[in-house]
């Protein structure tokens, strides 16, 4: 115990409740940072003004603020991603002629920024000034790109998760992404229900570096780091991914609510399946009364 409470992790040892880290199920990464949004980063509006050729361009998470808890997340803006897919899922960048010759539309949108791109640093030297001008900074991967993902919202006072389809990029950055190493969609969704609950967001509150006005930072390497009870994968917990279901399928519902009562109603059903999820997520971490009256006063 700490004069601000408990930690979590130690918590665990203390109690001999045997846990692995979130990365053993799979990690948080960084995604794809373009090194000039300016440059790459395009709207819908201007793909239509410029013919920009749509086999190039994927949607791209950026913005923390396209981010809820339970929602699927489609992102407003895509990127121009010069980049070909190779068998193994790495990526290799389009030779000049390559991206001229099959997106000469997308290629001219980048050929405004030439100067620009070239004079791109990293760590004080100078990474773009040659053949490869359009290159990215940290271009990520197709085993990135390919897989369905949680997104979290990188700043905020809780722990935020959502749903990102696959066949999208994000700026880690701005809003991390968990990818499972392999696919299970009842590990998913109970992922998704364990990453939103008041227990989560008590430990990254704690762990993740401090920003202006009470924020925090959740980055990768602390959310890659997060406890997780070893019965996590037990049918005990199976429940966990129905309550996530559910709480997606109310999110949908709430963006079509036609009256205010019955918004209403569905912010209270809303509100029983988050509290069914935490009172089941305090009983897999093995939370005393007075450990969970800690964790209700610390996340509101």
């Amino acid at each position: 115990w700490t004069l601000d409470g408990f930690e979590l992790d130690k918590t665990l040892n203390t109690k001999n409740i045997i846990w692995n880290n979130l990365s053993y199920y799979g990690k948080s990464y960084i995604g794809a940072l373009t090194g000039m949004d300016e440059a790459f980063i395009v709207s819908e509006e201007m793909i239509i003004q410029e013919s920009l050729e749509k086999e190039i361009l994927i949607p791209y998470a950026y913005r923390g603020n396209e981010v809820f808890a339970f929602q699927k997340i489609i992102p407003s803006s895509f990127i121009i991603y010069p980049y070909k897919e190779l068998s193994d899922g790495s990526c290799e960048l389009m030779s000049e002629h390559e991206l001229k010759s099959q997106f000469p539309n997308s290629f001219n949108h980048l050929l405004e920024f030439k100067q620009k791109l070239r004079m791109r640093m990293d760590s004080r030297k100078y990474y773009a000034n040659n053949a490869q001008w359009y290159k990215y900074l940290r271009p990520g991967s197709f085993s990135y790109i390919n897989p369905i993902k949680l997104l979290v919202k990188g700043i905020e006072k809780k722990s935020v998760v959502g749903i990102l389809e696959n066949r999208s990029a994000f700026n880690g950055a701005n809003t991390p992404a968990i990818i499972l190493d392999n696919f299970s969609e009842r590990v998913f969704y109970k992922l998704l229900a364990l990453l939103n609950s008041k227990t989560v967001s008590y430990y990254l509150v704690q762990k993740c570096p401090d920003k202006l006005g009470g924020y925090k930072r959740f980055n990768s390497t602390n959310i890659s780091n997060i406890p997780i009870p070893t019965k996590f994968e037990s049918a005990e917990y199976d429940s966990l991914a129905k309550l996530a279901l559910t709480r997606v399928e109310l999110e949908s519902k709430i963006s079509k609510a036609k009256t205010p009562t019955e918004r209403t109603a569905i912010e209270r059903q809303i509100q029983a399946t988050d509290k069914q999820i935490d009172q089941l997520v305090y009983q897999l971490y093995g939370l005393t009364e007075e450990e969970i009256k800690i964790v209700e006063q610390s996340v509101r």
